[in-house]
């Protein structure tokens, strides 16, 4: 499979993941103010850069939304937002060595939101974290896994 087509399913994968992972829950009565860096509205993945390198390389940076709500009245988005570079190197995913490697390159929050990162990524490691509102006590996970032959993006629906 060549690393654009793996580039591009990974980034239609996360869309409709992040499409299919809300529920009708606000994490307050009134609509969170949204910090600049955070995705737009209904806006659950925005590819940053993606780039292949002479060696055939590929390199992708994303910034995700965690923390899913929807209002009542149908708007939706995310309280906190993360940004993981993956690289992927031009061997065969047959390979023994084909290792995908994440890391997490930067998050950041609304006010009031607390972030702890889990597990961090790496070579075919995943990236976990947790998004905590106090104040409601209300709480989500990001889960971020790819691996050779299996993507899983979850958002985290804040409940």
């Amino acid at each position: 499979m060549s690393h654009r087509l793996l580039s591009s399913f990974v980034f239609i994968a996360a869309a409709a993941l992040a499409g299919c992972t809300t529920d009708p829950i606000s994490p307050t009565a009134a609509r969170p103010v949204r910090a600049s860096a955070l995705l737009g509205p209904n806006e659950g993945v925005r590819v940053l850069t993606d780039s292949v390198d002479a060696n055939g390389n590929t390199t992708l940076v994303q910034e995700f939304g965690m923390g899913v709500y929807t209002l009542p009245n149908g708007d939706g988005g995310t309280v906190a937002s993360v940004i993981i570079r993956t690289f992927i190197p031009n061997v065969s995913p047959t390979s023994s060595s084909y290792c995908l490697t994440h890391s997490i390159v930067s998050t950041e929050a609304i006010e009031g939101i607390k972030l702890t990162i889990k597990k961090s990524g790496g070579c075919n490691k995943d990236i976990e974290i947790l998004i905590e509102q106090p104040a409601t006590r209300q709480k989500a996970t990001f889960r971020f896994s790819m691996v050779p032959g299996k993507t899983v993006i979850d958002s985290g629906l804040l409940r």
